[in-house]
């Protein structure tokens, strides 16, 4: 089966400090694929990578057949990527339907858009804080928010940063039931995550990272019992 998306030996820098050291990895159509690691070990450049923030000086990536390592972040996007960032970045000053709104792109021929309406069924809470603007909203809703407005650019590729990071148990449930929703619809999504437990309930495969490559691959339940991913995560 030809890979959804494929990084190929991919060599990213921040200056010279160089950060990524030969990331392979693949994502196949459907999959739910874990990016596990500490702080600092090359999740987010990888993410970052892909999405053409910090572009790799060497290797490739291939999304669908095509070469994107070389494209800038709005024309892999248009491709039918989104990332939904660690921190979240949604527009403090805008209103909860604005910062959806802003969002919306055309869906690829075939496929349904995205509403906001079906935004506010995922996450009843943005309902109930429609007017409020995105600096009233709490952590978890600030999440909740960056999620939804990465899916009203109907992607068929969707990477998170970090998504459970910072957020009450409580929040980070309904965050794992939300990707599992997701999941069902047949959304392919790449997360970054240091929750082993959380990444684990919603991911199909997982790469543990460190040092800026990769140290394991597996399926889930090969990562929940691998001491070797264990020591790496230090769990």
């Amino acid at each position: 089966m030809t890979a959804f998306l494929e990084t190929n030996e991919i060599h990213t820098y921040y200056g010279t400090s160089h950060v990524l050291f030969g990331i392979s990895l693949k994502v196949q159509p459907g999959e739910v694929v874990a990016l596990l690691g500490r702080n600092g070990v090359g999740k987010t450049t990888t993410i970052h990578s892909i999405m053409g923030v910090t572009p790799p000086r060497e290797g490739s990536i291939i999304f669908k057949g095509e070469e994107i390592a070389r494209l800038r972040p709005y024309q892999i996007a248009r491709r039918g990527v989104a990332l939904v960032p660690a921190g979240r970045r949604i527009f403090p000053t805008l209103t909860v339907r604005e910062n959806l709104e802003i969002a919306r792109k055309p869906a690829a021929p075939g496929r349904e858009p995205w509403t906001v309406e079906q935004i506010y069924d995922l996450f009843p809470r943005l309902k109930e804080r429609d007017t409020y603007r995105g600096s009233s909203l709490s952590g978890g809703e600030q999440q909740m928010l960056a999620v939804g407005r990465a899916l009203m650019g109907n992607p068929e590729f969707l990477l998170l940063d970090e998504p459970a990071e910072g957020l009450a148990p409580l929040i980070v449930e309904h965050l794992r039931d939300m990707l599992l929703t997701l999941k069902s619809t047949g959304l392919t999504m790449l997360l970054c995550e240091q929750n082993i437990a959380f990444a684990t309930a919603v991911s199909d495969r997982g790469y543990v990272l460190d040092k800026g490559t990769v140290k394991y691959q597996g399926t889930v339940q090969e990562l929940k019992t691998s001491p070797e991913v264990r020591s790496y995560l230090a769990i």
